[in-house]
C-alpha cells in the first residue's frame, strides 16, 4: 500500500505538517508552537512527530535561520530575528528534533524505505539551524 500523505522526506512533505501549517498561519502563537512540539512524545504517532517537525521548522525561522522550503503561508511568522522568541522555546525545539531524529516511528519510516541517511541529514540541518550541535 501507497501511503499518500507523503510526498517526501522533508518537513513540509506531508498532509499532517500541511495542515498544521494552514492552522498555524492563520493564528501563529507561541502557545501553538508549544503544542505542537509537546505533542511528540506524548503521542508517539509519526503524524505527532511531522507536526513537531513543522512548528521546529517555524521555530528556526523564528530564529532567523528558515528552510529555502518554508512555506509562503508561514512567511509573516519568519521575523528573522531573536528577539522575543523565548529561549524554553527554543531549547524544546531543539531536544524533540533531535529525540525524533533518534528515536521515533518517523525514523523507523524511513528506514524501511532506505532513506534514513536523507532523514537523519535533513533532521541535522534543523537542529543546526535551532542553534545545536549536530551528533
Amino acid at each position: 500500500m501507497v501511503d499518500t500523505s507523503v510526498w517526501g522526506s522533508a518537513s513540509f512533505d506531508n498532509q499532517a505538517a500541511s495542515a498544521w501549517i494552514e492552522a498555524f498561519a492563520e493564528e501563529p502563537t507561541d502557545s501553538g508552537l508549544e503544542a505542537a512540539l509537546r505533542g511528540w512524545p506524548a503521542d508517539q504517532r509519526i503524524e505527532a512527530a511531522r507536526v513537531a517537525i513543522a512548528a521546529a521548522e517555524a521555530v528556526a525561522a523564528w530564529r532567523g535561520a528558515a528552510s529555502p522550503e518554508l512555506p509562503a503561508s508561514l512567511g509573516r511568522f519568519t521575523f528573522g530575528r531573536s528577539e522575543g522568541l523565548p529561549p524554553e522555546l527554543l531549547r524544546r525545539a531543539r531536544r524533540t528534533v533531535a529525540a525524533i531524529r533518534d528515536v521515533s516511528s518517523l525514523r523507523d519510516h524511513w528506514r524501511a524505505r532506505g532513506r534514513l541517511q536523507d532523514f537523519e541529514g535533513r533532521m541535522d540541518d534543523l537542529v543546526a539551524r535551532l542553534g545545536g550541535r549536530v551528533a
